[in-house]
């Protein structure tokens, strides 16, 4: 069902038309047959019908039809469907003075025409004009079709455009002679043909009906729980982190392990959903390990972060470094196929990204002014195939520590391990000040943290 060329559509229309002129009981026999054209006829100055193509618009209604193959870009490979607007008029110029019947004959030609566009409302590969003749009294058999788009399941629907009075004369440019009898059709809808289809899906050899009695699971959000004593009063303050901003685990848990808790919120999780995790470095995605631990309900999942994750595919360890990342929540339901075997369905929710940050297990602070202090934590430095895959840099108040290879001078820090590094205060702050340290790493940021200088 589709073409190559709009102006079949055309040549159908015309072919109706004039073959409406050759029906005995609609023209006189002594005049002759009109000539039927695609311009209209005041543009020409030939006498006769026009069936003008004026404007062509997309049918909105077929923009998703999907493809049939595995091609891309997959728009190249379906029909674009078109609306076509055409502008009917008649121009006849044989007589002239008083007596003139040029209009008269006009209004005949465009009676026939707008008849025979009534009367057959859908042109199809078997679409004749009932009683059309050619002299004398041979009958005419042939489709309105052109040869090039019988056969090819093409079907055009004919309507009828009410244009107003006053709407009617913006048709006309103001380069015309004059106005012209005019009627306006509307003809929907060709397909233009697609490219063809090189990559087709595989045969289907097994069929199947399973019902799903819950939806596919989704994420609401995710967050986590921290605490800190605030420098100013003494007090433990309590932050819940949506999007979660959490840090992962040691490998011996503390006594707290809220700060490591992922809470994922949702719905439709059921009892056997797992979580699988993304991330932009990583060639798949990777799921927890059994250390991770979870617990939860059919609306929460909970875990608590570990410094390693595994692939999903092989189970081969990755480091869980800090930056942002992807959650998924995927539930497997197994359902019984025709023959009896069984039969593993995903179902995955929406991927809502979070924050792995940087953990810091024990803050030193130098003894005196000028002297060095230790920091230790998870993953401060991480070189692969001679990459750093860890950006980090490290605030005191508002002073930027620089990072150098050797033994840090003031205001410079120096990574000794991947969980270690050694910092000096710069020699602008002042002695018993409190000034937040704040580790960030791959645009994420540490837990609050404050330190009294010495």
């Amino acid at each position: 069902m589709a073409l190559r060329d709009i102006a079949n559509v055309t040549t159908a229309l015309m072919n109706l038309i004039d073959r409406s002129f050759r029906v005995p009981n609609n023209w006189p026999s002594m005049l002759p047959v009109p000539d039927v054209m695609a311009e209209p006829p005041v543009r020409t100055r030939s006498n006769g019908i026009g069936m003008f193509l004026y404007h062509v618009t997309e049918n909105p209604h077929y923009k998703n039809l999907p493809a049939t193959g595995y091609d891309t870009p997959p728009v190249r490979y379906t029909s674009m469907a078109l609306t076509l607007y055409y502008q009917l008029s008649a121009f006849q110029a044989g007589t002239s003075g008083e007596n003139s019947t040029d209009g008269l004959m006009e209004q005949q030609m465009m009676s026939v025409a707008m008849k025979a566009l009534h009367d057959y409302p859908e042109l199809t590969d078997s679409t004749i004009v009932i009683g059309a003749e050619n002299p004398p009294t041979m009958p005419i058999t042939d489709p309105v079709f052109p040869i090039d788009i019988i056969g090819r399941s093409n079907r055009f629907k004919i309507v009828y455009m009410p244009v107003q009075p006053t709407e009617s004369l913006s048709y006309w440019s103001s380069g015309d002679s004059r106005l012209t009898l005019s009627a306006y059709y509307e003809v929907s809808v060709i397909l233009l043909e697609p490219e063809t289809t090189r990559l087709l899906p595989g045969r289907v050899m097994d069929y199947n009906v399973f019902t799903f009695v819950s939806g596919h699971p989704r994420i609401f959000t995710l967050s986590n729980e921290i605490s800190f004593t605030s420098p100013a009063d003494g007090r433990t303050r309590t932050l819940i982190l949506q999007p979660a901003q959490v840090a992962p685990a040691a490998a011996v848990l503390p006594t707290d392990v809220t700060p490591h808790t992922l809470t994922i919120q949702g719905t439709e999780f059921g009892r056997d959903a797992y979580i699988r995790l993304t991330h932009a470095d990583w060639d798949e995605p990777a799921i927890p390990t059994s250390s991770w631990g979870q617990w939860g309900s059919a609306t929460e999942i909970n875990v608590i972060v570990r410094m390693q994750a595994q692939t999903e595919s092989t189970g081969a360890l990755v480091d869980v470094l800090p930056g942002v990342y992807g959650a998924q929540a995927v539930r497997i339901s197994t359902k019984i196929k025709g023959d009896g075997t069984e039969w593993q369905i995903e179902s995955a929710s929406n991927t809502i990204p979070f924050a792995i940050t940087p953990r810091i297990d024990s803050l030193g602070v130098p003894a005196v002014v000028g002297a060095s202090a230790t920091v230790t934590g998870h993953l401060f430095s991480r070189l692969v195939s001679g990459e750093q895959r860890i950006s980090m840099t490290v605030y005191v108040g508002p002073d930027r520590l620089s990072e150098v290879t050797v033994a840090p001078a003031a205001g410079e820090f120096q990574i000794t391990a991947d969980n270690t590094f050694v910092y000096r205060l710069p020699s602008t702050v002042s002695s018993g000040v409190v000034l937040p340290f704040r580790i960030i790493a791959n645009g994420t940021e540490s837990a609050p943290l404050w330190i009294t200088t010495p």
